[in-house]
């Protein structure tokens, strides 16, 4: 990702991962998305909970 455009956090990507119920998998998940953006610079996680259908 290098010469990736980057907001003025410096930040060149931001990943969402709605999620539900899914505390044990975060930790893995976000460890996996680390390993997939190694040297592509700065990167935010996002997790915002889903909201089931009523």
């Amino acid at each position: 990702m290098s010469g990736a455009p980057t907001d003025a956090s410096g930040l060149a990507v931001s990943v969402v991962m709605p999620v539900n119920n899914e505390v044990d998998n975060l930790a893995p998940l976000i460890a996996e998305i680390e390993a997939a953006l190694a040297g592509g610079g700065p990167f935010e996680p996002t997790a915002p909970r889903r909201s089931s259908p009523s």
